[in-house]
């Protein structure tokens, strides 16, 4: 809001009031006859209710600790919890509309019971234009599709038993 301006007569509170005829701002007194116009050149005598809108993106991501489970998402062994030091990752790309960058990853930490997941670094991104190299060299994430396998038949043996399989 502006500031507040005030009668210099009785001292309360000038009202701002439009005038139709000559198309300006007039400050009214509702408590003697006082009044003044606007200063044209003056922004605080012309702005009479300013908005200031603050945008702040909310994520509101929920990660279940399953995602691990599910055998089509990625896997990588170049990436170590923060939580817990394992070096087995699960990782999948945010969709958009739930993040402003697009080709964001999501590593979740495949040890059983730990459950972290982090975005991929948003200084690693800053780097990546600061030097124009590509992704690659940020996340050289290696797919071997015969460790996935294994890694993937040891993780459904502990699920399920070993007797299932």
């Amino acid at each position: 809001m502006s500031d507040l301006k005030f009668c210099p007569e009785c001292n309360n509170i000038l009202y701002a009031r439009p005038d139709q005829t000559k198309q300006q701002l007039v400050f009214i007194c509702r408590q003697c006859d006082y009044s003044r116009w606007a200063e044209p050149s003056s922004l605080s005598d012309n702005c009479i209710n300013r908005t200031t809108y603050n945008f702040q993106t909310k994520e509101d991501i929920i990660i279940s600790p399953l995602v691990v489970k599910d055998p089509t998402l990625g896997r990588t062994t170049q990436w170590n919890c923060a939580r817990c030091g394992y070096n087995k990752a699960a990782f999948f790309q945010l969709p958009e509309r739930v993040n402003d960058d697009a080709m964001v990853l999501v590593f979740v930490c495949c040890n059983p019971g730990c459950g972290y997941w982090a975005k991929q670094l948003e200084e690693d991104e800053d780097d990546d234009a600061s030097t124009g190299a590509g992704m690659e060299s940020l996340h050289p994430i290696e797919f071997s599709p015969q460790q996935d396998e294994e890694m993937l038949e040891d993780e459904m043996a502990e699920l399920f038993g070993e007797d299932d399989m």
